[in-house]
């Protein structure tokens, strides 16, 4: 089933991503990663952040980062916003399976609609729009599990 929205440009001709697999979970839900830091080829930081699924593959919006702006995001420096919209980014197709990358475009972020980004001023850790409980799974992985604000009906 294709994804309620798929980038007007044509996808680039060589993947800028092999796979995406989560190195730091920032967010999850029900053990679904929403958010992480993964690593490139060349071993830069991107953060990834879940915009659409189906039963095979997820979309995701892939900015470049840096431990200042995971930090400054973690600590409710940042939003959520200003973390995942950079001057460039990517969007790319993963497989649910093994995170292996079937497609990607690199675009401004003035193309993404905005129903797709975070909601403006939104942090990610924030007690009156996040509540935040420990899990032995989450803890395990030094992550936390988060009932959404912005969708509670896939909350616990």
């Amino acid at each position: 089933m294709p994804f309620d929205w798929t980038p007007a440009v044509v996808a680039d001709g060589a993947l800028a991503f092999a796979r995406l697999r989560p190195n730091r979970i920032l967010y999850e839900l029900d053990g679904e990663p929403l958010l992480f830091v993964s690593s490139t080829r060349r071993d830069l930081s991107v953060l990834c952040y879940k915009t659409d699924d189906d039963d095979t593959f997820s979309q995701y919006i892939v900015s470049p980062t840096n431990e200042a702006i995971i930090d400054n995001l973690i600590n409710g420096n940042i939003s959520l916003r200003s973390a995942v919209v950079q001057p460039w980014l990517w969007v790319a197709d993963l497989a649910n399976s093994d995170y292996g990358v079937r497609a990607t475009w690199t675009l401004n972020p003035n193309t993404i609609p905005d129903a797709l980004l975070p909601k403006l001023g939104r942090s990610l850790y924030n007690s009156k729009s996040v509540i935040i409980e420990r899990t032995t799974k989450a803890a395990n992985q030094g992550s936390l599990q988060c009932i959404d604000p912005f969708h509670p009906d896939r909350g616990p």
